[in-house]
């Protein structure tokens, strides 16, 4: 598809307020530390300067997983292992977001591009300031917030005792 033509994203937006029609992405957590990261939005996106995760639009032909693993990668330019769990399903209207849980081995350093201008590794619940709405309302689910920490604080202990 050619970005010069047709772009059935920004067509969403003028219809939806939305970039896209549906869109997917990943909270990253790292085993190894049992931290998150965090991007912080660039001023060339939608709601710029807030901390959010890897995510973006992506076409009706490609799965929520495939969406959120292709994000992930043009993101930051990781491409090692992960498991994606689903997490909070976000509607509104005819928008969809499908938020997963990305666990990783260990933390690294992303190679952003032009979406995001800072990331931060941080444990859960020290978030910085100001989150993006996304973040806040997969925060404000009570199953994909004790999703979020169960996991977190499994890693935690785990790496307390030597068992990483």
């Amino acid at each position: 598809m050619s970005w010069t033509g047709y772009d059935p994203h920004r067509q969403a937006l003028v219809n939806t307020g939305f970039f896209g029609a549906q869109g997917s992405g990943c909270l990253l957590l790292a085993r190894a530390s049992g931290r998150v990261m965090l991007v912080l939005r660039s001023p060339s996106v939608q709601e710029p300067g807030t901390w959010g995760n890897l995510c973006g639009a992506h076409f009706e032909f490609e799965s929520p997983e495939d969406g959120a693993l292709h994000q992930l990668k043009d993101e930051t330019r990781y491409s090692g292992p992960i498991e994606l769990i689903p997490s909070l399903v976000f509607r509104s209207g005819s928008f969809v977001y499908r938020n997963f849980l990305g666990i990783i081995d260990d933390e690294f350093t992303p190679r952003l591009g032009w979406e995001a201008t800072h990331f931060r590794w941080v444990t859960p619940g020290r978030w910085p300031q100001p989150l993006h709405f996304g973040i806040e309302a997969l925060l404000a689910d009570e199953a994909s917030r004790e999703q979020l920490f169960s996991y977190s604080n499994a890693f935690k202990r785990k790496l307390a005792v030597g068992e990483v």
